[in-house]
């Protein structure tokens, strides 16, 4: 990793912005007195990384600037050939906020937004945890002597991360375990030759080597033999398939002999049919030939077709009234009905007209009897009232009593006409 450009802001004795360029340099050193903020710089670009930085760790909150309620961070550098810049604003009362971006051309790339991870990321480029990364990369004061005292076991693994040894571990513990397939292997065949191979000598391979010769012998001289057996099948198999083939020409003969006489039988049968047809033919040419023309017979026969015609159409005007009659009937019969439930209606308009005519009545009985009785003005409204009752649904009453009235002429009038 190579640092690009840091820029920092309201962090830790960087209360105003502050940028410094690293590029175009190979060596440089930073320098001041006490207090100036030398190890604030490189603890800027630890905590833009990871989020987290020497005596802080994670709480970033204690690196902002007294007085001040936000820090800002943007780290730029180069790692594995590719251009990256992380920013980060600390806040006193919100969450941090991260931002990890890869340049893409003339502009920047996002690649992770958040606190976990980004910083797995960047420790997927830079190929070092926090741990190891100030431990070897960045040193915080007063631990260069903590490095070098430390156990071997610590720094071999601290270099091992650094200088990328761990393949060579890898490839070791491959060749390891290929090594120990390997005897597990040579054990197991030393193991089959003993068990299976016991008596492979020298002899028993002659004997061997003997008994497969006779065997390829005897082999060929089988091979010989179904050669000569495939042979004799196939020649029997095309002589059934010609005695086959008679078999069933003589067949196709003895259908075509069979179909043959078949169609003789029914020419003849034909020729009988048709000299029949002859003879019948001549009969009725004789019969027509004996006919003579029949004036007087002519006539009648044409007057009869006419008188034929017209009982037809006398039939036809017959069905039609009697369609007619039977939609009469039916009409005669619907207005019957509607009649009867006028009658009923009628009825029934009769026998209310009667109720009012004596409510009427006894209506005009008890007016008279109170005006002469008792002579209370309110009584006689109620009852004079009751009676203007009465009389207006008598009038509806006569007034339904004529049109029933109408009505029973008008289904009388139907009927007659019907």
């Amino acid at each position: 990793m190579r640092p690009c450009r840091l820029r920092i802001q309201g962090f830790t004795s960087f209360v105003e912005p502050v940028d410094v360029d690293f590029e175009g340099l190979e060596l440089f050193a930073i320098t001041g007195p006490t207090g100036a903020g030398k190890t604030s710089l490189l603890t800027a670009m630890t905590a833009a990384l990871y989020g987290r930085a020497p005596e802080v760790a994670d709480d970033l909150k204690q690196l902002v600037s007294a007085g001040g309620d936000e820090a800002r961070i943007l780290f730029e550098f180069v790692a594995g050939g590719r251009r990256y810049r992380a920013q980060r604003a600390i806040h006193r009362t919100r969450p941090v906020q991260v931002r990890l971006e890869v340049q893409d051309g003339a502009g920047w790339k996002a690649l992770i937004r958040g606190s976990r991870e980004s910083r797995g990321e960047v420790e997927r480029i830079l190929g070092l945890p926090y741990e190891t990364f100030t431990k070897v990369v960045l040193l915080p004061q007063g631990q260069v002597a903590e490095f070098l005292r430390g156990q071997g076991r610590d720094r071999r693994k601290i270099l091992t991360e650094l200088l990328g040894l761990e393949i060579y571990e890898r490839v070791q513990r491959a060749a390891n375990l290929g090594a120990a397939a390997a005897d597990a292997e040579v054990e197991a065949r030393e193991r089959t030759l003993r068990d299976e191979y016991a008596d492979a000598t020298a002899e028993h391979l002659a004997d061997v080597r003997k008994q497969l010769r006779q065997a390829a012998e005897r082999e060929e001289q089988l091979t010989q033999a179904l050669g000569r057996v495939d042979n004799a099948l196939e020649a029997a198999r095309e002589e059934q398939a010609r005695a086959r083939g008679l078999g069933e020409a003589k067949a196709e003969e003895d259908t075509a002999r069979a179909a043959g006489s078949a169609a003789e039988a029914d020419l003849a049968r034909a020729q009988d049919l048709l000299a029949s047809l002859a003879e019948q033919n001549a009969r009725l040419d004789e019969q027509i030939a004996e006919l003579a023309y029949d004036s007087d017979r002519y006539v009648a026969l044409r007057q009869a077709e006419v008188e034929a015609r017209q009982l037809v159409a006398t039939r036809e005007r017959r069905a039609g009234v009697a369609g007619e009659e039977g939609e009469a009937r039916q009409r005669q019969d619907m207005l019957a009905g509607r009649l009867d439930q006028q009658g009923q209606a009628l009825e029934e308009a009769r026998r209310d007209l009667a109720d009012a005519e004596d409510g009427a009545t006894r209506a005009r009985r008890d007016l008279d009897h109170l005006e002469q009785q008792v002579g209370r003005r309110l009584e006689v409204a109620r009852l004079r009232e009751r009676a203007a009752r009465y009389t207006s649904d008598l009038d509806a009453l006569r007034s339904a009593t004529l049109a029933g009235r109408a009505v029973e002429d008008e289904l009388g009038a139907l009927s007659e006409r019907v």
